[in-house]
């Protein structure tokens, strides 16, 4: 399923890798499943029978939100009453919430993959895109390689 000759724009979605990174940091690290929220539709046009549903980063950005909420509360309801059940509650759904976190990083992770599987689909074998640097590098090295095409 290789199309070198690429009828897809794919201009909107090159991006300075230092803008994704940079972005990435003042956003807490919200910002790899908006970015993939970003690049999904041209990258679900590109020549490929797998494509990338919302699913995954919008469930991510919930309860990397939920999470974030509950940490404020806990953190203000502790300097006031240490020992209250209220705390215990909060604390015991933050631990669920923070390995949902893991969970949902791990996704993301499985998601860049998937990308790279569909530039790889489209643009043949001829485009080179590291397994390793897609595991170490995620959506930068993914921006990267973008911004070469």
């Amino acid at each position: 399923m290789h199309n070198n000759s690429s009828s897809v724009d794919i201009t909107s979605i090159k991006h300075s890798v230092l803008k994704i990174v940079i972005l990435t940091v003042i956003t807490f690290f919200f910002y790899p499943p908006v970015w993939i929220l970003k690049v999904r539709p041209t990258v679900n046009r590109l020549n490929s029978n797998r494509k990338i549903s919302a699913t995954i980063p919008v469930v991510f950005l919930v309860i990397a939100t939920i999470y974030l909420i509950a940490a404020f509360f806990e953190g203000g309801i502790e300097g006031i009453s240490p020992g209250s059940v209220y705390v215990s509650y909060l604390s015991t759904f933050s631990s669920y919430l923070f390995y949902l976190l893991i969970i949902g990083n791990i996704a993301i992770l499985l998601l860049c993959f998937k990308i790279r599987r569909i530039l790889l689909d489209h643009y043949g074998p001829n485009l080179n895109i590291s397994a390793l640097a897609t595991f170490f590098l995620e959506i930068f090295y993914l921006q990267h390689k973008i911004n070469k095409l």
